[in-house]
């Protein structure tokens, strides 16, 4: 437990010495490379049946089991104090070689193993020679449990895992002995996969996937993927997938413009289509709006309501890309980002874990939080890693409030009867945007209350495909995104 694994004289040198120590005066938590100096009020001498206890409850069993506990549930599916003679001491046997005695794959080694166990317990007293010879002729009897082998959130799981591999390395991650606990809520992931599978129920029917985060804290509440016909994938849409996010993108331009000092309501721009050519050797930019309809010169905040392409190229422009990508990248985008003409309008590809977290922002009233996944880490000695930082919020203010304020305003308006309107469950705090790209490949919502940011999005994971007609309907962010978020929203918190 104390100590590394390598086959040395030094090492057996050194694991006598604290076997001794152990046993006579008692250990400090020595699982660090560097243990802190023994202070005499620490050390407390260990009874015989504490040593055994902590050895049993972190031992190797074979089969992804650490423990006696999780070896009663890997291998008979029930809990070790509920093991019979027979099977309490088959697992007995197998810590001295896991992988030679693997019941599932060497069962006659197993047998033998588990009849020198009882052997040794007839011979110490410990059993009669009735119950002996009854146990030597059981069968193995296996029942494979699913508790250790089964990952239930395999999305949230390989997002935690790569944070642990990049702080304890490879090697220690995979060999066990960590206890992670993390900041998903399984009610809400329950009710994140619900609201995906009700609402894209076809086979045909794209993927979708969802990220739901604390604002207070960066804690990520729910991430979950649903892909129709297709039960596992290992590929994460939610953190690792990026899509060109389309209008939603567009709240980014907004929080820019108001930060530079722009009035929303009071400063016009032209909602007419856009031809813009400022190197002739260069191919034309022309930005129409998604109905083709143009009301000429209207206030930023209208234009937000109906997502006008044409006013948000031109704000852009004036703002400036570089400053978009900016404070994208201050408010939780971490993607590289080119600043172009069209980055306003959704062009770059972007996760929707980065979109929830930027999003989360301005929920936070221009405060941003790191994503947090982990909240503690326990070592394999049974203390908690303090100095990993897990659970330690990172926060930022990178607005003002007010500038927040104004921008969860007219978002507000935007689901009270803007393009958001099929994400409104009866909270009059919603604000949000909804986002399509020119193709209809890639349709979004984000969204957030002060309480939770959560974005969806929808599409085919595996190429650029036109949602021209899902279930009879061209998909855009208010529809399926919308309503996907609606359902969950309401679920969650209404």
């Amino acid at each position: 437990l104390y100590i590394g694994n390598e086959v040395s004289w030094e090492r057996k040198t050194k694991e006598a010495c604290l076997a001794i120590k152990l046993e006579e005066e008692g250990l400090p938590n020595l699982w660090s490379a560097t243990p802190p100096a023994l202070n005499p009020a620490d050390l407390k001498r260990w009874r015989k049946d504490r040593i055994l206890e902590t050895y049993l409850n972190q031992v190797y069993f074979g089969s992804h089991a650490y423990g006696a506990e999780a070896a009663a549930q890997t291998y008979f599916s029930k809990h070790a104090g509920d093991l019979t003679l027979v099977q309490a001491a088959l697992i007995a046997g197998l810590p001295q070689a896991p992988s030679i005695y693997d019941p599932f794959r060497r069962p006659d080694e197993a047998v033998r193993r588990r009849n020198e166990v009882l052997t040794a317990m007839l011979d110490s007293g410990f059993i009669d020679r009735t119950q002996y010879e009854r146990a030597l002729q059981a069968p193995l009897d296996l029942k494979p449990g699913q508790l250790y082998t089964r990952i239930r959130e395999p999305y949230f799981f390989s997002y935690v895992r790569e944070q642990l591999i990049a702080k304890y390395g490879a090697s220690t991650v995979r060999g066990g002995g960590l206890r992670v606990y993390t900041t998903i809520d399984p009610r809400l992931q329950k009710l994140a996969v619900k609201a995906m599978k009700e609402t894209l129920t076809e086979r045909s029917d794209p993927a979708s996937a969802i990220v739901s985060i604390n604002p207070k804290n960066g804690a990520i509440r729910a991430m979950a993927a649903a892909i129709p016909g297709k039960k596992k994938i290992q590929f994460n849409l939610a953190a690792q997938g990026r899509r060109q996010s389309g209008s939603s993108f567009k709240t980014f331009v907004l929080v820019e413009a108001i930060r530079q000092g722009i009035n929303p309501y009071s400063t016009r721009y032209l909602s007419a289509p856009f031809h813009w050519q400022p190197d002739p050797n260069s191919e034309a930019w022309d930005v129409t709006t998604y109905s083709h309809s143009y009301i000429g010169a209207v206030p930023i905040a209208t234009a937000t309501l109906s997502s006008d392409n044409t006013v948000y190229a031109r704000l852009t422009l004036d703002v400036g890309p570089e400053n978009v990508v900016r404070m994208a990248r201050q408010m939780g985008i971490k993607t590289k980002l080119q600043p172009v003409a069209s980055i306003g309008l959704g062009s770059n590809s972007v996760s929707v874990l980065e979109m929830a977290s930027a999003y989360a922002t301005l929920a936070a009233g221009g405060v941003h939080s790191e994503p947090m996944a982990i909240r503690k880490v326990v070592l394999p000695d049974g203390r908690r890693d303090k100095g990993g930082g897990w659970g330690v919020a990172k926060r930022k203010r990178v607005m003002p409030d007010g500038v927040a304020y104004e921008v969860t305003k007219i978002l507000q308006q935007n689901v009270d009867s803007g393009t958001g309107t099929g994400a409104n469950y009866g909270d009059p705090y919603v604000a949000g945007k909804t986002g399509t790209t020119d193709n209809h490949a890639d349709a979004w919502f984000a969204g957030y209350t002060p309480r939770v940011s959560t974005v969806v999005w929808v599409g085919y994971p595996n190429a650029q495909i036109e949602m021209s007609s899902v279930h009879g309907i061209q998909v855009a962010g208010g529809t399926f995104p919308a309503t996907i978020w609606q359902r969950f929203m309401a679920g969650a918190f209404g």
